[in-house]
């Protein structure tokens, strides 16, 4: 099993309300390493997930986004969803982390 970060781009109509993104890193609390940071036009979401592939790891960050993020933010709509292995981890040797 190797470690991935996870960071998924999430725009929505207006900047969340920072009572919004506090609530957002309460409920990802149960997810190590992860981190919700507003931004101009949304959020930033960070996750680290330990999965066998990138392929899995990217299933596996969607599924916390599809149940646990993006409701709270409805309506909003997730840009962009990237799935790098951690630096230094066993998932950096792994020949699809480049």
């Amino acid at each position: 099993m190797s470690t991935w970060e996870v960071r998924a781009a999430i725009r929505t109509e207006a900047r969340p309300h920072p009572a919004v993104v506090a609530a957002l890193r309460a409920t990802l609390r149960g997810c190590p390493g992860s981190d919700v940071v507003s931004e101009a036009g949304g959020v930033g979401v960070r996750l680290l997930t330990s999965a066998p592939t990138p392929a899995v790891a990217y299933a596996l960050a969607l599924a916390v986004l599809a149940t646990d993020v993006l409701p709270v933010l409805d309506p909003a709509d997730l840009h962009d969803l990237q799935v790098h292995p951690v630096p230094g981890g066993p998932a950096a040797e792994h020949p699809r982390a480049a």
